[in-house]
């Protein structure tokens, strides 16, 4: 079953970790996916959680990558407490060993520096294309690809176009796509990648800094609160701050 699916699945989610954002991105796959009459697959390469959640997410394909020595880690496998992942070295290799022979026609990144490091390094080692961040992608009729993106400065829309014979290796930032509602009858496979090679440069994470919210680019915050005269003096942004 898993042979079957792997050489099928030619819309790909990658991921370091399962959040939120990987199950947004699997959403936007999952549509494109059944515009054009092809299968989901998801690459994570670190913590999992449970990868039966994927499925139920739209997932038809996961591909577990872990450390050799976590074979047998029974229920700890996979769990946030394991803050191992790839370097961004090991990410790019396990992708192309995971991806390339399926010749995918999307594959989906995160919009964080991680995210959009791995999507860069992987689409210039394939020559694939490249477009981050992107907010939306349509498969037309023809079979061409539409992404539109934001450019470089993040002010303006842009369009991109695709041929059938392109791959697109697009990044979106968390908020952007929308999952799909959890449907627990869904069934797919699951793969582990038990390797030495594909972590041989891993990282640990001690602990991980938000930006300062007096001093982001509005372009890159989560919210934005803003007030006007209708908050009636200095004593309501008093409150509008709490």
């Amino acid at each position: 079953m898993s042979d079957a699916l792997d050489a099928a699945c030619r819309i790909w989610v990658i991921d370091q970790r399962v959040d939120a954002s990987t199950f947004e991105r699997l959403g936007d796959a999952r549509e494109l996916a059944d515009a054009g009459a092809d299968r989901v697959g998801v690459l994570i390469a670190g913590p999992h959680g449970d990868p039966a959640e994927l499925i139920a997410a739209g997932a038809d394909l996961v591909k577990i990558a872990e450390p050799a020595e976590s074979a047998d880690a029974g229920a700890t496998r996979g769990s946030r407490a394991e803050a191992v992942r790839c370097g961004a070295r090991a990410r790019v290799s396990l992708a192309e060993a995971a991806l390339a022979p399926q010749r995918p026609r999307v594959v989906l990144a995160s919009g964080g520096p991680d995210g959009r490091e791995w999507a860069a390094r992987l689409a210039l080692r394939r020559g694939w294309r490249l477009i981050s961040p992107a907010l939306r992608a349509e498969l037309g009729r023809d079979g061409r690809l539409s992404v539109t993106a934001l450019s470089a400065c993040g002010r303006y829309a842009r369009r991109a176009t695709l041929g059938a014979d392109e791959t697109a290796v697009l990044t979106l930032k968390p908020g952007v796509a929308e999952a799909l509602p959890r449907d627990p009858n869904r069934r797919g496979a699951v793969e582990r990648i038990h390797s030495h090679a594909a972590f041989d440069e891993p990282t640990r994470v001690e602990r991980e800094i938000p930006a300062d919210p007096a001093v982001v680019d509005i372009r890159y915050a989560d919210r934005i609160v803003a007030g006007g005269r209708g908050l009636g003096g200095a004593d309501g942004f008093v409150l509008l701050a709490r």
